[in-house]
């Protein structure tokens, strides 16, 4: 079986590979022009399928060009032998905070909608280089939990691309609260959301008002059944 891919579902499914061994090839920028292939014990194309056993995928200039078992490798290209690994698709981390440890939150208001995390995306930090080392390579860098609308996230490579859509950040549970500032009880943090947000749908613009008409998605953290129910 082969299986062949156009460059844009090539770079969706095989963005990086791992292996068990701890061997992790990063198909990124540093990459582009790389040519190889790579022969292992078990591929894993999608979730819904079964791993392909003892297949090869092919790379060239830095995108997967093929996967299967007659998969044929051109002359020239350097074949890897790894009889004993798993090669599986990058990792995507739902959450992360690259860089921005400790820096995730302004508390001062329990709305923030001026906040955009893609302005601060520093791709020279070490924890990018420790997500593509873990096989991560797709992350959403956004607000932590100190606010109600904490502001937008940013969806970005582990190289520190970013791109896709941008995600508005909500907290509904506990650690939205604050008693030096309102709201100061889960009900008061319920009614502020549907206020600012039929306020906003109306006649508002910015990240608040985009989310309130459905303009972009969001992230929303809770701490229960009854925080999600609410914001159903």
């Amino acid at each position: 079986m082969s299986v062949r891919l156009s460059p844009a579902a090539a770079a969706l499914l095989f963005p990086s590979l791992v292996f068990p061994s701890l061997v992790f090839l990063s198909l990124g920028a540093p990459a582009a022009a790389q040519d190889l292939a790579i022969k292992a014990g078990r591929l894993v194309v999608a979730a819904d399928q079964a791993p392909i056993e003892g297949g090869t995928v092919l790379i060239r200039k830095g995108r997967v060009a093929a996967i299967g078992t007659e998969v044929v490798v051109p002359k020239g290209v350097t074949l890897h032998q790894r009889p004993q690994a798993w090669v599986v698709p990058g990792f995507v981390d739902a959450h992360v905070a690259w860089g921005l440890r400790g820096d995730l939150d302004d508390p001062s208001a329990a709305i923030q909608p001026d906040i955009d995390l893609a302005l601060r995306v520093e791709p020279s930090h070490r924890d990018y280089a420790a997500a593509r080392a873990s096989g991560v390579t797709t992350g959403l860098l956004a607000p932590g939990f100190s606010n109600l609308f904490g502001g937008l996230g940013a969806t970005l490579k582990s190289t520190g691309k970013v791109f896709g859509e941008r995600v508005a950040k909500l907290t509904l549970g506990n650690s939205a609260l604050s008693s030096r500032r309102p709201p100061t009880s889960r009900a008061g943090l319920i009614g502020l959301l549907r206020r600012t947000l039929e306020r906003e749908h109306d006649g508002g613009e910015g990240a608040v008002a985009d989310f309130a008409r459905g303009s972009i998605v969001g992230l929303v953290s809770v701490d229960g059944g009854t925080d999600l129910r609410e914001m159903l």
